[in-house]
């Protein structure tokens, strides 16, 4: 599969896991697509928690708006993603060295995004429901490519010189 085709894949595998796992929280509080719009009022209106609280009745723009966004930022990702799986099938020995990599400069740019956007609405949206929502969406984007990738599916070896 062709490394943008497969990078938009990868970001949309993601985007999904995660949009799934905050409509699965949202649903079970009671609040269905509460997230998202919490999450629009902070990225395009500069709203605090307590003003994302009282989200309009009909907040559909904002929770459109929000999706929109995480899409895109979750298919660059993914286009990343796929592009350093690709250059690791040639170089698997780099995989460790590339995996570190990967999950310092994810979690510094979600740490980013989490400080300039999602601190915002905090007072309305959890701190593990957004750490679970990242494991599930990095462990959703991360087996999709392993299983796309069956050179990547070597064994760990030890060779002891004897």
């Amino acid at each position: 599969m062709r490394p943008i085709r497969e990078g938009i894949l990868v970001g949309l595998v993601g985007a999904f896991a995660l949009a799934v796992w905050f409509l699965i929280v949202d649903l079970m509080s009671g609040q269905p697509f509460h997230t998202p719009a919490a999450l629009g009022a902070g990225l395009f209106r500069g709203e605090r928690a307590a003003q994302a609280v009282a989200l309009p009745a009909n907040a559909s723009a904002l929770v459109l708006g929000y999706t929109v966004f995480h899409g895109a930022v979750f298919i660059i990702a993914g286009l990343l993603l796929s592009h350093i799986t690709a250059m690791l099938e040639q170089e698997p020995a780099i995989f460790l060295v590339a995996f570190f990599a990967l999950f310092v400069f994810f979690e510094f740019a979600y740490f980013v995004y989490a400080i300039a956007f999602v601190q915002r609405v905090m007072g309305t949206i959890s701190v593990p429901s957004l750490l679970a929502g990242n494991l599930v969406a990095g462990l959703s984007m991360g087996g999709f490519l392993y299983w796309r990738h069956p050179n990547l599916h070597f064994k760990w070896e030890l060779k002891l010189n004897a």
